[in-house]
């Protein structure tokens, strides 16, 4: 069904943003960076202390052995100077494990909640009754196995994340976009999912800095500029969605799915039908009438597979040129 776009919301007035092209994700102050950057540098040079103490006390392990141990006193001060050395050794290797968990390889610090855990695991229960679930469940898999061992793994995270929004772990799908952000900051489909996710959550001044973003980086992105489109359809401006929307029509721009089995986002002519809405809601019933009817000419393919949440089939599409047609007379 039509997940956002209905009568309601293509008659909502239109909102004024002030801080479209603010990241509102980016509000750090720099005096926590500086003290991030000197932590680092500290912690970088406990690796070379750790093999100076190690050397320190094998040297004096060396001259305890080959020194005469009539003078127990000498002995003894030597024992405690290396007991010491052993507890600040102990400290430092401490130090280091701490430094490795905080800035090395480690798994990310956020935790999915017991709504998203209670989606997740439903959904891997369900996923291997199908062949195509099974392949997301082991991509899912995979994802994870890859991420503990580098956290880094821009790659890996941001297909992870994109599966979360797909599944409907929204929270943890910004989490995981957002460290992709961060890890490379002008990936343009990391940025079109998170605005995505944000519009999931009806946050659209936030969706759209992503998704200007991702039309920023990325012009010729079908993904991105179709979402921005429904995006402007949702706030009430259904003139900036047309322009969008025609945009998307040209031979320059590409959609493209994401995840295996997944169908593109105009696999049903879902152009048209966007182009109806947006003159339906600019109250021009004559060509919203035309771009529906030209929906319902694509051909309903049997194409095994999932249309993303912004690409769903439309179903509505002739109900609403009748209830247009009414209004208009029959036209």
């Amino acid at each position: 069904s039509q997940s956002d776009i209905g009568p309601t919301l293509l008659t909502t007035k239109p909102k004024r943003y002030r801080s479209h092209f603010i990241d509102p994700t980016r509000n750090q102050p720099k005096c926590l960076v500086q003290l991030v950057k000197i932590s680092v540098h500290i912690f970088s040079i406990f690796p070379s202390l750790v093999f100076h103490e190690r050397f320190l006390l094998w040297k004096r392990e060396v001259r305890l052995q080959s020194a005469p141990t009539n003078d127990g006193k000498s002995e003894m001060n030597e024992k405690n100077h290396q007991n010491k050395r052993t507890i600040l050794l102990a400290a430092i290797l401490s130090s280091v494990s701490s430094y490795q968990i905080v800035f090395g390889q480690a798994a990310p610090s956020y935790a999915l909640s017991s709504s998203e855990q209670q989606t997740l695991t439903q959904w891997k229960q369900t996923a291997p009754n199908t062949a195509l679930g099974t392949l997301l469940l082991q991509l899912l898999n995979d994802c994870d196995r890859k991420l503990a061992l580098n956290s880094q793994d821009a790659n890996s995270r941001y297909k992870r994340g994109y599966l979360y929004g797909v599944i409907g772990c929204t929270e943890s799908a910004i989490a995981d976009l957002t460290q992709t952000i961060e890890i490379a900051p002008s990936h343009s489909r990391a940025f079109t999912e998170r605005g995505l996710c944000y519009m999931d959550q009806k946050q659209y001044t936030r969706a759209l800095y992503d998704l200007n973003r991702a039309v920023q980086i990325h012009p010729q992105s079908g993904n991105a500029l179709m979402a921005r489109a429904r995006l402007w359809l949702a706030t009430g401006r259904p003139l900036l969605a047309i322009n969008d929307l025609r945009y998307c029509q040209s031979s320059e721009v590409k959609f493209a799915a994401e995840l295996p089995g997944e169908l593109s986002a105009n696999q049903y002519n879902a152009l048209s039908y966007y182009l109806g809405a947006s003159y339906e809601a600019l109250d021009r019933p004559e060509q919203a009438i035309n771009y529906y009817k030209e929906c319902l000419k694509t051909a309903q393919t049997g194409t095994v597979g999932y249309l993303h949440r912004y690409a769903e089939q439309p179903i509505d599409t002739k109900w609403r040129i009748a209830n247009l047609e009414r209004a208009t007379g029959g036209l």
